[in-house]
């Protein structure tokens, strides 16, 4: 194959040599970086039948092996199109299923708070009929030990009128005594 590119690169006049393929618009001129493989098949398939028949086996042998890489290349580009359309499609499944779960989290955690929040309203109107209950109860004693006081006062001030007519009593029978005596 390097022999075969020195022939082809040299500069003789010889129909089919590298001089007179590139006049004719030969690999230098036409064979670019942004040709397409199929192009460059192409090309060469045309010009095989102007070309001495060493050259043109070689270049039937390069044209088979440059149709089998790109062939090959085309068969790596579908596989790998395939597997980036598998894995897109796993990836937005996974999405899906995370989405899925965090909803299903979101909504699991969401009726737990409104459960929560009804425990502790629950537990608050409890508290409240509990307190209000004490408030009754101590507004009832406080009632009772008012009424119990009053009651006590009512006693004392009975009591001290008594022992006042008591004394008066004592005090007219002694001086009655002291009078006899």
């Amino acid at each position: 194959m390097l022999v075969m590119l020195a022939w082809l690169s040299r500069a003789s006049p010889l129909p089919g040599s590298a001089k007179a393929w590139r006049w004719r618009g030969g690999v230098n001129k036409n064979l670019s970086s942004s040709a397409q493989p199929e192009d460059s098949i192409n090309q060469l398939k045309s010009w095989l039948p102007n070309l001495p028949m060493p050259i043109a086996a070689t270049g039937v042998a390069a044209t088979g092996l440059l149709s089998y890489i790109y062939m090959e290349l085309r068969t790596y580009e579908k596989q790998i199109k395939g597997l980036d359309q598998k894995m897109e499609t796993q990836i937005k499944g996974l999405d899906q299923k995370m989405e899925t779960q965090i909803k299903g989290l979101d909504t699991k955690m969401e009726m737990q708070i409104k459960g929560l929040d009804q425990k502790i309203n629950h537990l608050d109107q409890k508290m409240e009929m509990q307190i209000k209950g004490l408030d009754q109860k101590i507004d009832m004693l406080s009632e009772t030990l008012s009424s119990k006081f009053d009651a006590l006062n009512d006693f004392k001030t009975q009591l001290l009128i008594r022992m006042e007519k008591s004394e008066d009593r004592v005090d007219a029978q002694l001086r009655e005594l002291v009078k006899r005596a």
